[in-house]
């Protein structure tokens, strides 16, 4: 985003379709589709569809949902509409450490 914020997403299809489907929504405004598409409604944000990052790979559905909800507190900065999947507290000091020290390619401060 030309904003600095992030958005993390977790599909278990193709990620090329998950964003062109994000790009569809952007396009058209179909802002209950995509929290993409409803941040740049809001706020006119151009959103870098060609930055996506694959951030973790798993074709098990609760490895990916943890994942996600991992990378969501490790990325304050973002415009999930939730945390998903919930962290169990015993985790969240041993990602702590990442959420304030360990930059990241979508940190506009790194």
């Amino acid at each position: 985003f030309s904003c600095g914020k992030v958005y993390i997403g977790e599909t278990g299809r193709s990620v090329k379709i998950r964003i062109t489907e994000h790009e569809r929504s952007t396009r058209l405004n179909y802002i209950t589709q995509s929290a993409l598409a409803e941040h740049r409604h809001e706020t006119g944000h151009a959103i870098h569809f060609n930055n996506a990052k694959i951030l973790a790979r798993s074709s098990k559905f609760y490895n990916r949902k943890f994942a996600e909800a991992v990378e969501i507190y490790r990325h304050p900065n973002n415009i999930n509409r939730d945390t998903g999947f919930p962290l169990h507290h015993i985790w969240k000091p041993l990602i702590e450490p990442c959420r304030k020290s360990c930059p990241t390619e979508h940190d506009p401060n790194k």
